[in-house]
């Protein structure tokens, strides 16, 4: 199999492009290294997980405090207009000849703040700005201070959870962890694990704390514990987990007993019609 590649030579601002022929490459070629190790695995999914981490506490949270600090900017233009004592439509119909001058029309009932919003962020999805205008209006409903929306909104678990959070059915990650905790002192013993390699990795400071034990199945029915996992993060979503299992089978059982309640309704009402 010919390969042809290109070879680019750079040298005083003259370019000079040569055609290099490779002759009888095998694109089939075993003598790559193959001795990639399930320890090279594991260290390169180690580094991985570190990226991300390093990730979330740098970009990723940068990038969100700047997010929070443009929608508080948001809501103090906002707060400005309404508050002028005069020429206030003025100043609202250069919002609206700004949008439109971006392409951008609204409903005449569209809140001011909601209007400000969209000609800032643009062509984005429209529930991202009725997230962030939701956002800003509660934090208006709270009195929360102008300088203060962006630690508002982190503290809160960023837009999506303030947004979730106005939902009458919404239950936080960390409120069904809770939950789930108190269920789980009451739930049934499944086993008691002991091993002198599972003692090692105690640690006297998590006495009475959850742990996660990251276990294999095997068809026999036994469980290999490969892990002990003690971050507060992998215990709550354990935890939240567990919370919506409980959750279905609670749902299921309701279901059933209103579905049987309402078979011996039917069944009574036929005996008094009789």
């Amino acid at each position: 199999m010919n390969i042809n590649t290109t070879e680019v030579n750079v040298e005083n601002n003259n370019v000079e492009i040569n055609n290099v022929e490779n002759n009888n490459v095998d694109v089939n070629d075993q003598s790559v290294d193959e001795s990639f190790t399930a320890k090279q695995v594991g260290s390169l999914i180690t580094n991985l997980i570190k990226q991300r981490e390093d990730w979330e506490a740098n970009a990723y949270r940068v990038s969100n405090e700047i997010l929070y600090s443009i929608l508080a900017e948001c809501c103090a233009l906002e707060l400005e207009i309404s508050n002028t004592k005069e020429g206030v439509k003025k100043l609202r119909d250069e919002v609206n000849s700004q949008a439109k001058r971006l392409g951008y029309t609204f409903k005449d009932g569209t809140p001011l703040l909601n209007r400000i919003v969209r000609t800032v962020f643009g062509n984005v999805h429209r529930s991202r700005i009725s997230t962030y205008s939701l956002v800003l209006r509660e934090a208006k409903n709270m009195s929360v201070a102008i300088a203060d929306i962006p630690s508002f909104i982190s503290k809160a678990g960023g837009v999506q959870e303030i947004r979730l959070s106005k939902s009458v059915t919404y239950k936080s990650p960390k409120a069904k962890a809770a939950t789930a905790q108190e269920r789980f002192e009451h739930m049934d013993k499944l086993a008691v694990v002991k091993t002198e390699a599972l003692s090692k990795l105690a640690n006297p400071d998590n006495i009475g704390e959850y742990c996660v034990l990251l276990a294999k199945q095997y068809a026999d029915g036994s469980f290999q514990v490969k892990a002990v996992v003690t971050s507060t993060t992998a215990v709550n979503a354990a935890l939240a987990a567990v919370y919506q299992a409980e959750k279905a089978v609670i749902d299921q059982e309701e279901k059933e007993l209103k579905k049987a309640n309402m078979a011996q309704s039917q069944d009574e009402a036929f005996k008094i019609a009789a």
